[in-house]
């Protein structure tokens, strides 16, 4: 049975009168009224897969990232068109479904426009459909669109044989695949309302909580004629919810109050203002910071004062009120590992969390509201309220002790590093200090680390919104290269870094990911952290067989990367720049030809060996 909103279909056949294809063909996809309203305009089009194409761009997608499917010639041909006339909608070949959506995702991120990617029937989706799992969860919008072949040779209007993949289809085309890890998805039975079922596709993409929708559209419906499409005038914006005056008023009132507020932030990184207004927020009130784990986008600056590293039980044990914005796990357990005695507060677009199966966070006041609307408006409320002004000195005090805490923080980290700055193998809290020093603060870094993560986040002092981005998407890998690298197409004039584990690279469709950098000239830098090793299944063997066969035979299955594969030499093959380092203190020469070689259009990748030594320094 199909979930609320994914639609199953029947199977659509051929118009087989001349009667009924007189009346499809060259139909608009408007009724009479409707041609005449000032809400819409008529664009002539050469056929179906052309009046997609102008409902795409219309709805605000810039690319087409594309994986080859032979269903999609209708598109393609008319992509030909849009780039020989100028127009901004624009087609990306992927060369492999993961990477088409992980573009999507990346590009989405730095945009915040729905993309349209395109993926072959029932195959195609599969191979995507850990990406699209994870734009689900992690609430990026995309409109999927696959294709579908329902009719046999003998009754085809397109007038081709494709009986051998009709026999191949199931029986539900994409929706039975679609419906657990999608919004919405659609069949497209006719083009007579095309346009609406595209703009609702997009509509309930762009909609809160975001996330991917998917359009099966069949080679049949696209082989009909039609002369013209109904394009809208006007789309409509999409208007973030915003909080009650009320709730505002009271939740300040608590706020300024408080004995020790303390802010947690998940993911409202995804809006530049929005982390300004944290600032601001956290500034007024001199409120601690901690990091909800893991954080998918840089949310509020790392190396800020106010800052004080990943959420911990010490700090949390002293606050009386908890404010958690964006985040659906702020602690692990959420009911276990919480504030002891404090009254919590959640702002969240869908504070109950919706896609999950199962959420209990302790929570006192949910407030549902867009974070870039709420932060700001309580920053105001705060501002007028009398009793602020009262406690100037209250929050003084508290942000001299924590930009204390701050500056030990970074030292104990600073020290941790430079005290295994000569070891070999290369220790990671090494190799993190040093990116932290070689890369600088506009240029993006991608991580797609689990076991070196905590090293990474204790070195790095990024200081400006989207300048960090997680690939773990949804707890699945193979995200890195392509999230990187839709992020390189929206900010061509930026560096970007990606930071992935050997473990999480062999999970990339990297072929496919170095192929289309150098065809788009996409260039970035990869730097592999190289242990050899899948430890995170090593430690929980040793965590939950200590003393066990694994561990008294030193034979730990499925967690070695051995023989070392050379990395750097799979750079030669697409024109880009390699290196392998094994001494520490090349790391930062290495790091340093590496970006030269992006800075002159080429990709390049630097493999560093580090020890197998399992760290979670905060």
């Amino acid at each position: 049975m199909l979930s609320a909103g994914h639609q199953q279909h029947d199977i659509v056949r051929p118009l087989n009168s001349d009667i009924e294809l007189q009346k499809a063909n060259g139909r608009m996809s408007t009724t009479p009224d409707e041609k005449s309203s000032s809400r819409v305009k008529m664009v002539d089009v050469e056929g179906p897969g052309d009046a997609y194409l102008e409902l795409f761009e219309a709805y605000g997608a810039d690319y087409v990232f594309a994986s080859p499917g032979s269903e999609m010639s209708h598109l393609w041909e008319f992509l030909v068109k849009f780039k020989a006339n100028g127009r901004r909608l624009q087609y990306i070949n992927c060369r492999h479904e993961s990477l088409a959506v992980a573009m999507a995702y990346g590009y989405t991120h730095a945009t915040n426009k729905a993309q349209v990617v395109l993926l072959h029937v029932d195959a195609g989706f599969l191979n995507g459909s850990t990406m699209i799992y994870g734009a689900y969860k992690e609430n990026v919008q995309m409109v999927v669109v696959t294709g579908e072949v329902v009719t046999f040779e003998e009754e085809n209007p397109a007038g081709s044989s494709f009986q051998y993949i009709t026999l191949q289809d199931r029986r539900l085309g994409v929706s039975d695949l679609a419906a657990p890890i999608t919004k919405w998805d659609y069949f497209v039975h006719t083009n007579l309302n095309v346009d609406k079922i595209i703009g609702r596709a997009f509509q309930l993409a762009n909609a809160n909580p975001k996330g991917p929708t998917v359009l099966t559209m069949s080679k049949e419906t696209a082989a009909e004629k039609m002369t013209s499409v109904a394009i809208p005038k006007v789309i409509p914006e999409d208007v973030p919810s915003a909080p009650s005056k009320s709730i505002l008023s009271k939740v300040s009132k608590l706020l300024v109050s408080a004995k020790l507020p303390v802010i947690i932030v998940g993911d409202p990184g995804r809006y530049a203002s929005t982390v300004r207004g944290l600032v601001e927020l956290t500034e007024l009130i001199g409120a601690p910071v901690l990091q909800a784990y893991p954080n998918r986008t840089m949310s509020y600056p790392f190396r800020h004062p106010l800052h004080q590293g990943f959420t911990r039980s010490a700090l949390l044990d002293e606050a009386d009120l908890v404010l958690v914005v964006d985040s659906c796990m702020p602690w692990f357990p959420l009911s276990l590992k919480g504030p002891k005695d404090a009254t919590v507060i959640t702002i969240a677009s869908d504070p109950l969390h919706s896609k999950l199966a199962y959420w209990t966070l302790p929570s006192d006041i949910m407030i549902n509201a867009d974070s870039r609307i709420a932060i700001p408006e309580l920053v105001d409320a705060i501002k007028s309220n009398p009793t602020h002004q009262e406690n100037l000195r209250v929050y003084q005090d508290r942000i001299q002790r924590f930009t204390q805490e701050n500056e030990r923080r970074f030292a104990r980290n600073k020290e941790a590093a430079m005290n295994v700055r000569d070891d070999k193998p290369i220790d990671s809290k090494w190799l993190c200090h040093v990116l932290n020093n070689v890369i600088d603060q506009d240029s993006i870094i991608v991580s797609e680390m689990i076991i070196h993560s905590r090293d990474l986040y204790s070195q790095l002092e990024r200081t400006k919104p989207g300048t960090f981005y997680s690939a773990i998407l949804g707890g699945g890998l193979g995200a890195g290269l392509g999230m990187a690298m839709g992020l390189k197409l929206a900010n061509k004039d930026k560096q970007v870094i990606a930071l992935i584990g050997d473990g999480s690279f062999n999970y990339n469709p990297v072929p496919a990911a170095f192929g289309a950098s150098q065809e788009y000239s996409l260039p970035f830098l990869t730097v592999i952290f190289n242990n050899q090793a899948y430890f995170s299944m090593r430690g929980d063997l040793l965590r939950r067989f200590k003393g066990g066969w694994s561990d008294r035979k030193q034979t730990y299955l499925g967690t070695t990367i051995t023989p070392r594969p050379e990395y750097a030499s799979l750079a030669k093959a697409w024109g880009g720049y390699g290196e392998t380092v094994e001494d520490p203190e090349k790391i930062e020469s290495a790091l340093k030809a590496g970006l030269e070689a992006v800075s002159q259009g080429r990709f390049a990748i630097i493999d560093v060996v580090l020890k197998e030594t399992i760290s979670m320094t905060d």
